[in-house]
């Protein structure tokens, strides 16, 4: 049932918040991984968080960068989901991508774990 659940959950995310390379401040540009404007920092469903690191805080416009992903005080294994399913981890993945825009930029990352409890993680890069 729990699978199941999880399922739903990614399926209904998907169709809800499709991220593609749009970066007016509304979608990130970090592939097809989910992205959006709305959140805390971190959301905590029964002590799982996450945290997004990219690997320099200024990047340059039409640029690729890698950004960690780090997820912790959920049931393993962890779900960023994807227009395909969903890449499943243990504690940290990579993820890359790039912006078309300059700016600040801040997005959110929302994961969820085995249970299908969610969070999201702050994303903050400056785009020169």
């Amino acid at each position: 049932m729990v699978r199941g659940n999880l399922l739903s959950i990614l399926l209904v995310s998907f169709l809800i918040i499709s991220c593609s390379i749009n970066d007016e401040g509304q979608r990130c540009a970090l592939d097809s991984f989910t992205c959006g404007d709305g959140g805390s920092e971190t959301l905590s469903a029964g002590g799982f968080y996450c945290t997004a690191t990219p690997e320099t805080s200024v990047v340059e416009v039409d640029t690729r960068f890698n950004v960690t992903i780090t997820a912790a005080g959920g049931m393993e294994p962890y779900v960023l989901p994807t227009r395909s399913g969903g890449k499943r981890f243990s504690t940290s993945v990579t993820i890359s991508g790039g912006y078309v825009t300059t700016g600040q930029k801040s997005e959110y990352i929302t994961l969820y774990d085995a249970e299908g409890a969610q969070t999201s993680c702050l994303l903050n890069v400056t785009v020169e």
